[in-house]
């Protein structure tokens, strides 16, 4: 039986994987620098053109410990939650309640393709405070008479007078040639304002 490594022997052969590869990569450049340099007539001295690898590690690790967790130290997680009341609109100062204005007056609206070519959108849909939640309920039957290559669901905010910003996207998967009318509850969202949409999609391809 082949006893499981544990997860710091795993870091750290990926740890020593990356380093092996960086410095890999350092003389490789070097190599190049140093050909270009001969090319153009001005060659590098020895010093110059020797690949000092044990300066070249010390750099990379001190770089990789700022940038990533060293092998065995905790990776820590944040996780957001709402264990209080959220405060009244009217006891918050001044910036706050611009905030929850601002999201109030948030507008968004569902576009679907096919193929990349519009075939629905919805109404503009206002953004529920304080769940950031979005249901549009909004069905969309297809009949398609040949399978398409993609079907996809854009999420876009309303912008008077601007350009509507694109939020996020959703692939749905194509149905099979003969697949019976099949409803689909779709929920995807976007991490940053833990926005969450539904939709419904009902699709049948006849062949």
């Amino acid at each position: 039986m082949i006893p499981k490594k544990s997860d710091y022997s795993l870091e750290r052969e990926e740890w020593e994987a990356t380093l092996r590869q960086e410095l890999k990569e350092r003389r490789e450049l070097l190599d190049l620098q140093v050909l270009l340099r001969a090319v153009r007539g001005t060659p590098m001295n020895e010093k110059e053109s020797t690949f000092n690898e044990e300066r070249e590690r010390t750099a990379v690790e001190q770089r990789m410990k700022y940038y990533r967790h060293s092998p065995g130290n905790h990776v820590y997680i944040p996780t957001i939650v709402r264990t209080g009341e959220i405060t009244d609109t009217a006891q918050v100062d001044n910036d706050e309640k611009k905030r929850r204005a601002d999201i109030n007056d948030t507008r968004v609206y569902l576009v679907l393709n096919v193929n990349d070519n519009l075939v629905q959108r919805s109404e503009l849909v206002p953004l529920q405070w304080p769940s950031f939640r979005v249901d549009f309920k909004m069905e969309c039957r297809l009949k398609l008479l040949g399978r398409p290559a993609s079907i996809t669901c854009q999420l876009f905010q309303y912008q008077k007078g601007w350009v509507d910003k694109l939020i996020c996207e959703a692939i749905f998967p194509v149905p099979e040639y003969g697949t019976p009318p099949n409803t689909l509850n779709y929920e995807f969202g976007y991490a940053p304002i833990d926005l969450i949409v539904h939709a419904l999609l009902c699709c049948a391809v006849l062949c």
